[in-house]
């Protein structure tokens, strides 16, 4: 990780995980390159300098992350759903035998 890479913050949102960080030295996101995966999110400069690079809280479906970019606070979010837990455990059936 280079030492200008921000590190921003995750909220906890109840289902989702939502990631911000600002990224004042780009202007567009599509003038960088932004990776997220179930591990991690990371964000490259045009020079493929790392911008962002954060490890997500717990192990996260990267299919359900959803980036935005606010232009004008420079402003990257990325909000993974959780995963689906089911709160009643599973048991096993049994037929009652005779």
């Amino acid at each position: 990780m280079s030492s200008g890479a921000e590190k921003g913050s995750w909220h906890d949102e109840g289902s989702s995980w939502r990631f911000a960080a600002t990224v004042p030295s780009l202007l567009r996101l599509s003038d960088g390159k932004l990776d997220v995966s179930n591990s991690q999110v990371r964000l490259t400069g045009p020079d493929r300098s790392i911008l962002v690079v954060a490890s997500t809280p717990e192990l996260l479906d990267a299919t359900t992350a959803q980036a935005t970019w606010s232009k004008k606070h420079q402003r990257l979010e990325v909000v993974y759903q959780k995963p689906a837990v089911d709160p009643s455990p599973q048991e096993d059936a049994f037929d009652e035998m005779d």
